[in-house]
């Protein structure tokens, strides 16, 4: 991963318009009064991906295994550095709640 600072002049939805066509580019505005971050960023180093029915793959190759604890090891294989530098970024749509609700898991 490389981290570079800027001092940003620009839009930050300008600056995701010049990456669109790069793979995974991605734009996260953290609008905290007091220490506000803006991370911009693409082409990722690994990707997990989780489908609804729960199968996981990493880097398009198929996981086993339970959903949550595919998620843990991704986010603890990542470097030991304070946020924002050592952190994943994603989402976790609604549906993904099925696999934290006990009784929950696995229903469509």
């Amino acid at each position: 991963m490389r981290v570079v600072p800027l001092a940003l002049r620009r839009d930050p939805l300008e600056v995701l318009a010049s990456l669109a066509a790069e793979p995974g580019a991605f734009l996260l505005e953290v609008p905290d009064a007091a220490e506000p971050v803006t991370l911009l960023g693409c082409a990722p180093r690994a990707q997990l991906r989780i489908h609804a029915d729960g199968r996981v793959e990493r880097d398009g190759r198929r996981e086993g295994g339970d959903p949550l604890a595919a998620l843990e090891r991704f986010v603890a294989e990542g470097p030991p550095l304070p946020f924002p530098y050592g952190s994943a970024v994603g989402y976790l749509a609604y549906e993904f709640g099925r696999f934290t609700e006990p009784g929950r898991g696995g229903e469509a």
